[in-house]
C-alpha cells in the first residue's frame, strides 16, 4: 500500500512540475491580456515631488498587511506612503497584483480603507469629508491604486504617464 501511495505521489509531483513548465513567452503581456507594465517606485517618487509630499513616510510590506490587510503574496510590487500631517492627511497606495483575483482582493481592502476615511472625516470635518468623497479605488489591469489626497487628480495623471 505504501509503495502504491509513494508511486502515486511521485506521478502527481511529476505532473505538477510539467504543468508548471513551459516557455517564457507565456508570462509576457499581449494584446489580449489585461497586464499593465509600470514602475510604481518611480511613479511614487514623482508623485512625492510633484505633489509636494515632503513629510511622506514609505509603508513597508508588514505595515501594508497590518494597516490595510494586503498580504505580500498578493502583489508583485507595491509603492505606498502616507503623510500623517496636514489638514487632509495623504495616503498613496499603488499595487501591482499577482493576478486578477489578487487585484480584486486588494481593491476590496482599499475600498474598506477609503470607507473608514470617509466615516472618520464625516464625523470631524465637512471639508475633508467632501475631499474623501471624491477619492476612489482604481483598477487598471492588475494595477490597483488609492490616492487619498486633495491632489488625487494630479496623482492619477502622474500614474497615467507611467502606465505602458
Amino acid at each position: 500500500m505504501k509503495k502504491i501511495l509513494t508511486l502515486a505521489l511521485c506521478l502527481l509531483m511529476a505532473l505538477c512540475l510539467t504543468a508548471c513548465g513551459g516557455n517564457d513567452d507565456a508570462t509576457q503581456p499581449d494584446a489580449g491580456n489585461d497586464a499593465v507594465a509600470v514602475d510604481l517606485a518611480a511613479c511614487l517618487e514623482q508623485i512625492k515631488t510633484d505633489c509636494a509630499l515632503t513629510d511622506a513616510r514609505n509603508i513597508n510590506a508588514d505595515s501594508l498587511f497590518d494597516i490595510y490587510g494586503v498580504a505580500a503574496e498578493q502583489y508583485k510590487q507595491a509603492a505606498c506612503c502616507m503623510v500623517p500631517t496636514g489638514v487632509f492627511p495623504a495616503e498613496v497606495l499603488m499595487f501591482e497584483a499577482v493576478d486578477a483575483d489578487a487585484a480584486a482582493a486588494i481593491a476590496g481592502k482599499l475600498e474598506l480603507r477609503l470607507q473608514e476615511v470617509k466615516n472618520q472625516s464625516q464625523s470631524y470635518d465637512a471639508e475633508n469629508y467632501a475631499l474623501a468623497q471624491q477619492c476612489a479605488v482604481n483598477t487598471n489591469g492588475n494595477i490597483v491604486t488609492l490616492f487619498i489626497s486633495a491632489d488625487f487628480n494630479a496623482m492619477n495623471d502622474i500614474l497615467d504617464t507611467y502606465i505602458k
